[in-house]
């Protein structure tokens, strides 16, 4: 309450991270911002985020996460936020939420308490689920399609990350974006920032500076050189549709033969090993060439049941000494699954440091 600063509340399903690391980095190039670090996003980071905040800064940013029903309404009751942005809403935690509308209604508590303090919103006009939570908000900036103010104009696909085209409906002149991010779903990521910073009143030169200058890390999206061969390490956490994302992006990124190692997704509740075998159904269908291999025991049973010849391991363990002769003829390789799987531990036994 000492603070008369704009506090940002960003929360959502998948990107919320990375979105709040690009938001962050745009809007530092100008003003003095304050962030939570890494994903300090419960009840215990975001008091400490605010805690720790000097008394010159002039943008707070704070992430959100939800593990079960009301947790976001009591985060907001701490950060007291006056903007909003939830980046999507989809099938997490299911274990706790029990379906996709308790996500919703959980993540939509950021905004029932934006528009009961007659504060501000980004919308996020692409995901349905997110619009339909954001009824009846004086203050709403958009972004994510053709009617929002701002826009996608078009995108530019490299070996290492994007440029991002941008319009804005106050100006004429279409603004590039180039990133080291690469996948369809940072796109929005990007986006989202863009519109923040912009709405922040910071320079579209500055923006591009700091989107330009921002480093996947943390185990997101990260895209390692590997003996004249890639890996696109992605293990941070995964969801179904993360993963779907992941496999989209494997689709643009591969050149040569391309494997996926995919750990269990975990809290998906009763419906887990269903909704792990639409994920190999995915994949085969997407990418019926791609070479498969399994971790855990979700997606072990999975690979028994949709693709039994592809090769499938209990644990990490059981699959480090077998992994370097498993990948050692594939070009690119993905290697995604959720936090508790850990499968970064896999690439020191590919020669790579962690």
């Amino acid at each position: 309450k000492k603070f008369s600063i704009p506090v940002i509340a960003i929360t959502g399903t998948n990107g919320k991270t990375t979105t709040k690391e690009l938001m962050h980095a745009a809007l530092s190039t100008e003003k003095r911002v304050h962030a939570t670090a890494g994903n300090l996003n419960n009840h215990i980071g975001v008091p400490l985020t605010i805690l720790s905040m000097p008394l010159n800064t002039q943008i707070a940013i704070i992430e959100m996460g939800a593990n079960k029903s009301g947790d976001i309404k009591e985060l907001v009751e701490i950060a007291l936020p006056t903007h909003g942005l939830i980046t999507n809403i989809g099938r997490a935690h299911l274990e706790r939420f029990g379906d996709v509308k308790g996500v919703q209604k959980t993540k939509g508590e950021l905004f029932d308490y934006l528009r009961n303090a007659e504060a501000c919103i980004f919308l996020n006009l692409a995901d349905e689920r997110v619009v339909a939570v954001a009824e009846n908000i004086a203050c709403c900036v958009t972004y994510g399609s053709t009617a929002a103010d701002t826009e996608v104009i078009a995108v530019d696909h490299l070996e290492a990350g994007m440029r991002i085209s941008i319009g804005r409906e106050t100006e004429r002149n279409v603004a590039v974006f180039p990133t080291q991010l690469i996948g369809d779903h940072n796109i929005e990521n990007v986006l989202a920032a863009v519109t923040v910073a912009w709405e922040m009143a910071v320079s579209t030169a500055a923006i591009q500076q700091g989107i330009a200058d921002y480093q996947p890390r943390m185990n997101r999206t990260q895209l390692i050189p590997w003996d004249g061969k890639t890996i696109l390490l992605d293990a941070y956490n995964a969801n179904p549709s993360s993963m779907e994302a992941a496999v989209r992006t494997v689709g643009q990124q591969a050149r040569g033969q391309a494997a996926l190692v995919l750990g269990d997704m975990f809290e998906l509740g009763p419906e887990s090993l269903k909704i792990h075998c639409e994920l190999i159904r995915y994949v085969k269908q997407m990418l019926p060439d791609a070479t498969l291999i399994g971790i855990g025991k979700d997606m072990q049973a999975a690979i028994l049941a949709e693709a039994p010849p592809q090769k499938h391991y209990l644990n990490t363990a059981e699959a480090s000494p077998h992994i370097l002769a498993d990948l050692a003829e594939m070009d690119f390789v993905l290697i995604k699954g959720s936090r508790g799987m850990a499968l970064e531990k896999l690439l020191p036994y590919l020669g790579i440091e962690i």
